[in-house]
């Protein structure tokens, strides 16, 4: 008797529906989390989505930026040379990969001794490189900064370059 009473009540229209509901709000509240967290992605893909979001953080206190993928972003070439005395150029092309236009990366250049041991490390900002924020897809962009690097430590034998968002 039990059993067929707690059955019935499972199967009534009622409680069907109050579950029906519940799922529903569930999954809206699933979509709006993912939402949120992809953001800066959906405003890319949809730029008109960007009026929507910056009026969401608005009230939930986030910011909607540049659609940030390290794995679209390649360092496509570089080079590291003396011109004279304390003077050198750093040559650096970047790349996105992506479909989407992607948020420029700082850079990190190391500069390093014969035994490949980091003598002096300088970060550079895609505001200070000129990039162009944000990079286009498919886009390549290109840049020789010049530099002056006292000579009073170890002599520099080689460099590493490391993209990255900060």
């Amino acid at each position: 008797m039990r059993h067929a009473r707690r059955r019935a009540f499972w199967s009534g229209a009622g409680v069907r529906a109050g579950l029906f509901v519940t799922v529903l709000v569930l999954l809206l509240g699933l979509a709006a989390q993912i939402g949120l967290h992809e953001r800066a992605r959906l405003t890319a893909l949809w730029p008109q989505s960007r009026a929507f979001w910056t009026f969401a953080c608005g009230y939930l206190q986030c910011t909607v930026g540049t659609y940030r993928d390290m794995s679209a972003v390649v360092v496509d070439g570089s080079s590291f040379n003396r011109v004279q005395g304390e003077r050198y150029q750093f040559a650096l092309t970047l790349r996105n990969r992506a479909a989407l236009p992607v948020e420029a990366p700082a850079i990190e250049l190391t500069l390093t001794d014969t035994e490949d041991q980091p003598v002096l490390r300088r970060i550079l900002m895609p505001a200070e490189l000129a990039v162009p924020n944000p990079l286009r897809p498919g886009a390549e962009w290109s840049a020789v900064i010049p530099m002056t690097i006292p000579n009073s430590g170890p002599r520099i034998a080689g460099y590493r370059v490391l993209a990255f968002y900060p």
